[in-house]
């Protein structure tokens, strides 16, 4: 006997937006992955799943990694200089400034 079932469309998830085309998490990324924005020519994912940290403040960001060091001017800030600090990340000591020592502005 050959029952007959339904099969529901596969959901797809964008990491991160559409980021093997655009730089990750930006308006850009989000998008071109999710036809909802607007983008005529959007790649057709349902929703996006964001990477995200959270300030001393307990702000949600969406950020890879709450290193941002790299990725901002922080270093050139001699204000911040005092939050410059040391963490463990998988078992790798990482020296430079982290997202959870500061605020969000008001």
């Amino acid at each position: 006997m050959v029952k007959n079932f339904t099969v529901k469309p596969p959901i797809i998830i964008a990491h991160r937006g559409a980021s093997g085309y655009r730089p990750e998490h930006t308006l850009a990324a989000y998008e071109l992955a999710i036809p909802a924005a607007g983008c005529a020519y959007a790649l057709g994912a349902d929703y996006i799943e964001p990477d995200l940290v959270s300030t001393k403040d307990s702000v949600l960001i969406a950020r890879h990694e709450n290193k941002i060091s790299e990725t901002t001017d922080v270093a050139s800030h001699a204000e911040f200089a005092h939050r410059r600090t040391t963490k463990i990340i998988d078992g790798e000591s990482k020296i430079g400034w982290f997202t959870k020592y500061f605020f969000t502005p008001p």
